[in-house]
């Protein structure tokens, strides 16, 4: 078994008032086990009908998707934390 982001489709959404990334894919029961070993914290939605993960950078780069900016204050043109 071997995780290809490309066999999903990723998107950016809300479910209970939190933010997360929507996991939509054709049901195979090899690609909902794939998604399940690889992200542990993956969740079934029932409302959405799709899987649910917690957005956060280290998903966002695992699953190709752009990262989130930093959300520190900015001072002379750096962030700061």
């Amino acid at each position: 078994m071997s995780f290809n982001r490309l066999n999903y489709h990723f998107s950016i959404g809300e479910h209970n008032d939190n933010k997360v990334i929507l996991v939509h894919f054709g049901y195979d029961f090899r690609l909902k086990e794939e998604l399940k070993a690889k992200f542990p914290s993956a969740r079934w939605s029932v409302t959405k009908q799709c899987w649910v993960l917690p957005d956060v950078n280290a998903i966002r780069r695992e699953v190709g998707m752009v990262l989130k900016r930093s959300r520190g204050r900015r001072l002379w043109g750096r962030f700061i934390r």
